[in-house]
């Protein structure tokens, strides 16, 4: 054998292969619900007009799930505080590369467990929440994009539902009481009081449960509604149920519940551009970027969805002017 080929076979020995002298690094990053099974969170094959939306623009970034990026699902399961806060510790144990918690109280129960891991979140007003001070810097280690744009937001969706309710309306609002009692929604409990409708909020308690649900049923049912604003994303087919079986207008945050569960209405921000948006921060944060240093995202793309076959079935007829400020109508 030839001096220069044996040392070119002894270098390479000692080396080890190509492969294994740069493995390409593997990202862990934790996506955390609120409700509903595990496995169905951030879940492309259900929700694709938002999650295929976010897994879209990580292959454009080069990160692809099941080679260079490893996705762990977790959900509060609807439950209270006191779960989400140890759901919340258990998590940042394992020590992953990224945390997402899908909602504000979720991602409050994270800023709480860690100061050094990186939080992204998708939720609510993340000033009112005391998430962070500051939405151009939000400092520490967290960011993440916002579902909407304040009281106007709530109170857009309020203008919808009057649209296709008589007048005066006695419109309920179904949230939980945790959120409604919160500073959160104080602009909003003395916004409607200047809006021409009685305004019956409607608190679920915690533990979010099917019968605490049915209690939230009853309560309505004895005012005597006119229209239903929906606050919560839990149990949506079983509000749809309800809601169209009692021929209730209703409008909901979500907008797979026309789409899917055939709810009347939804208003809520383009999911696809706000994943998408988080996208981008997941790949800034991973290249190195302080997540402090990235400004929090708030949408410009909103969605007022109709389904005209609810609105038959209910008995109702969508105004003209309505159909008009449509995203999508469902025939």
């Amino acid at each position: 054998m030839k001096r220069r080929s044996f040392f070119a076979l002894v270098l390479a020995a000692i080396a080890g292969p190509v492969w294994a002298q740069s493995p390409e690094k593997r990202y862990r990053i934790a996506v955390i619900g609120s409700g509903g099974p595990a496995e169905q969170v951030a879940a492309p094959a259900i929700y694709s007009l938002s999650w295929r939306a976010f897994f879209k623009e990580m292959a454009r970034r080069g990160y692809v799930e099941g080679e260079n990026l490893l996705i762990e699902r977790y959900s509060a399961e609807g439950r209270g505080a006191d779960h989400q806060a140890e759901l919340a510790r258990t998590i940042v144990a394992t020590r992953p590369d990224i945390i997402l918690p899908l909602g504000s109280w979720l991602a409050l129960h994270f800023k709480s467990a860690t100061a050094t891991i990186p939080i992204l979140f998708s939720a609510a007003d993340p000033i009112a929440y005391g998430l962070v001070d500051n939405l151009a810097k939000p400092g520490g280690n967290i960011t993440g994009v916002t579902l909407d744009t304040g009281i106007e937001f709530y109170l857009k969706s309020l203008d919808y539902l009057r649209l296709v309710t008589p007048q005066p309306s006695r419109i309920a609002y179904l949230t939980t009481r945790h959120a409604w009692e919160s500073d959160v929604f104080a602009p909003i409990r003395e916004a409607v009081q200047r809006i021409g409708f009685i305004f019956i909020p409607v608190l679920l308690d915690l533990p979010f449960d099917e019968a605490e649900l049915r209690r939230a049923f009853a309560q309505m049912e004895h005012e005597h509604i006119d229209g239903l604003v929906v606050g919560y994303g839990g149990y949506g087919s079983l509000i749809v149920a309800w809601a169209n079986e009692k021929r209730i207008p209703a409008i909901y945050s979500d907008g797979r519940v026309p789409q899917r569960m055939g709810g009347l209405m939804s208003f809520n921000a383009d999911p696809a551009e706000t994943l998408s948006h988080l996208a981008r921060q997941v790949d800034m944060v991973l290249k190195g970027t302080n997540p402090g240093d990235i400004p929090i995202y708030q949408p410009s793309k909103f969605r007022l969805l109709i389904n005209l076959a609810t609105a038959k079935t209910i008995g109702i007829d969508i105004p003209p002017a309505l159909l008009a400020m449509a995203t999508v109508i469902f025939e």
